[in-house]
């Protein structure tokens, strides 16, 4: 596991040799995701998954907590809002997101130019052992992908950012469509439709 600080953000940014990566945006709030970052079986198994080429990295940022607003000693309507450190806020704006609430996150980064794309997926698995086959079964696709750069393609690196951002797209959709299969299947509606249709 590579855990980064702000400057070595920068200089991954800066390396003209590394034009696409992958960074885990995690804390202690997953601890299947610690769980399997700091296994080192599994981090090999991500390692050979993601190939030569593609470099994962993971970065934890300070962790921040719920709180209740304190309105002239009182407490409001009990509702927690969610309290930021200040020592994130320049990882918020590099990564461009709002806070770290709702980690982990899998981004990557492709450099094109002077510039660096960015793609972005929630890491919804619940366990250990779903959260590996959620990332290797993406960082395989990647690693076909990323191993082709120096080969046929002559495309340009915003055409190889917007393949890798597919790969995510399609993750996506696929945890999205399961997610609604399972919430029909829960309540019944999966069978119904099926009596219906056959």
């Amino acid at each position: 596991m590579v855990d980064l600080f702000e400057r070595d953000l920068k200089n991954i940014a800066k390396t003209t040799d590394l034009k696409t990566y992958g960074i885990i945006l995690y804390n202690e709030e997953n601890p299947h995701i610690v769980q399997l970052l700091r296994d080192s079986d599994y981090w090999e198994g991500l390692s050979t998954a993601s190939g030569e080429k593609f470099f994962v990295f993971a970065i934890k940022p300070k962790e921040g907590s719920y709180k209740f607003p304190n309105l002239n000693n009182t407490l409001g309507f009990m509702v927690p809002i969610w309290e930021e450190p200040e020592i994130n806020q320049k990882l918020l704006e590099s990564f461009e997101i709002k806070s770290t609430e709702k980690l982990p996150l899998f981004f990557i980064f492709t450099k094109v130019d002077h510039f660096l794309l960015k793609q972005q997926i929630s890491i919804t698995s619940k366990t250990k052992e779903e959260a590996y086959t959620e990332l290797r079964d993406i960082f395989i696709k990647i690693r076909k992908e990323v191993s082709n750069l120096n080969k046929e393609y002559d495309e340009h690196d915003a055409q190889i950012h917007d393949k890798l951002a597919f790969i995510l797209t399609k993750s996506k959709f696929k945890k999205v469509t399961k997610k609604a299969f399972d919430v029909l299947s829960g309540i019944g509606l999966i069978e119904f439709i099926g009596s219906k249709i056959f």
